[in-house]
């Protein structure tokens, strides 16, 4: 009886090792010997025929790493840990920072180099290991930047965003990529996510503010003045979001008081050009700018006195701008003061001359 028990044995033992796949077992012994490439012939076979052994594909995604073959070598980790979530999950995610931290060292050292091919290359080995890393992301967007290739590069930056939405500067160089290149459409639609996530954040709405304005002039210029006062009602309510987060901004002050001129509220466009001339040295070309304008604005409202004071400073600024000698004999006119008139028109005359 006993005999016959271990005769059973015995057979038991040499079934369990027969059904041991040699080449798991060879791909052991490969991996163990540091021959990769042998190892990546046996364990491609044994993961055909075991697909379900959460080892085999662990040692085929380590010999993939360590002949180069990187893309295979992350498909085969990840189909380790979805296989065992635990013991070789674990084996499998230390492999790939280790992986991750080899390959984004080179390329930094690559990049730091000016070799920007190059690290773009091990950048993109590094992100097929840890995808989540958003300094990887950062890289890729820089490399991309500096090679040229600016779809690629705002892709890797708002990646960089979804990882961390705390992230705003990502999209700010998201903006300015898109700006340079004249890509208005985008531009405004990351100007607005920028403000979605910051209300507050002057430089964003100062970037969509100046592009409405923009396309208020480009609509003026073709004669849409209603097209012309859609944009500027636009760019109006991020120049007082500018101006409540940063009262001194002399910029948001007077592109305010531009708004308000074009849309005839000619008070309010005063109130702000003033605000403008009281904040800056008149060496400061918004200081003329603003100055102009405000006797503009006076001269609509019939405040013919007020708007020939202003102009005087102005002529004492800018003596060869053959226009403000024009708007000044026009206030002139309207106070009755017929001679002055006809001197500053005279001025104006001679000031027109002096530039044929």
């Amino acid at each position: 009886m006993n005999k016959t028990l271990a005769v059973g044995a015995v057979a038991a033992v040499f079934l369990v090792a027969g059904c041991t796949d040699s080449n798991l077992v060879g791909g052991r012994n490969y991996v163990k010997d540091g021959t990769y490439d042998k190892a990546v012939v046996v364990l491609e076979k044994a993961v055909e025929r075991s697909p379900d052994n959460p080892e085999a594909h662990f040692l085929l995604g380590k010999s993939y790493a360590e002949t180069g073959v990187y893309e295979k070598s992350a498909v085969s980790l990840a189909k380790a840990t979805e296989l065992d979530p635990g013991f070789y999950a674990q084996r499998s995610d230390t492999l790939r920072s280790d992986l991750f931290a080899k390959l984004f060292n080179a390329g930094t050292e690559l990049l730091n180099a000016g070799q920007y091919q190059e690290a773009l290359d091990r950048y993109q080995k590094a992100a097929q290991f840890r995808p989540e890393k958003v300094g990887v992301h950062q890289n890729l967007g820089f490399v991309y930047t500096k090679l040229g290739r600016r779809d690629e590069a705002v892709a890797e930056y708002l990646k960089m965003y979804d990882l961390d939405p705390e992230n705003v500067n990502a999209l700010k160089t998201v903006l300015g990529i898109l700006t340079e290149a004249g890509e208005r459409e985008q531009a405004y639609e990351i100007c607005r996510r920028i403000i979605a996530a910051k209300p507050k954040d002057l430089e964003a709405s100062g970037t969509l503010a100046d592009m409405f304005m923009d396309d208020a002039d480009a609509a003026k210029d073709r004669g849409d003045l209603e097209g012309q006062k859609r944009a500027i009602a636009q760019a109006l309510p991020l120049y007082e979001n500018i101006l409540a987060g940063d009262p001194t901004n002399v910029t948001a002050q007077y592109q305010i008081g531009v708004s308000h001129y074009t849309l005839q509220d000619f008070g309010k466009a005063a109130e702000y050009f003033e605000r403008v001339v009281e904040g800056t040295e008149p060496k400061n070309p918004l200081h003329v700018d603003a100055l102009s304008n405000l006797s503009a604005s006076l001269y609509k409202m019939d405040q013919f006195g007020t708007a020939e004071t202003h102009l005087r400073e102005l002529i004492a600024l800018e003596p060869d701008d053959c226009t403000h000698y024009r708007l000044l004999s026009a206030a002139l006119r309207e106070q009755g003061r017929t001679n002055e008139a006809l001197d500053a028109a005279r001025m104006s005359e001679e000031c027109d001359k002096k530039k044929r």
